[in-house]
């Protein structure tokens, strides 16, 4: 997702803080090759993003704390 300016992305990733401790709004999935990826979805359940492949289960569900943190973190922050 591109954004247009900082505060554009600056108010995405406030409203994100409140759903990411909500594992509902990552929608977990394998590729046909039997990779695994995640999308997260926003509290209306529009998918706003795409993680990269990962070869494993564990990795994947490595990649969404990550992901939750960063987003934690940021959104105290109040800035990117």
């Amino acid at each position: 997702m591109e954004f247009t300016d900082k505060d554009e992305a600056q108010k995405t990733v406030k409203s994100l803080n409140p759903i990411i401790h909500n594992s509902i709004r990552f929608e977990r999935k394998t590729n046909h090759d039997g990779l695994f990826l995640f999308s997260l979805k926003n509290v209306n359940g529009k998918v706003i993003g795409h993680s990269q492949l990962y070869n494993s289960e564990a990795g994947m569900e490595n990649g969404i704390n990550n992901l939750s943190n960063r987003i934690s973190s940021l959104a105290n922050l109040g800035e990117l």
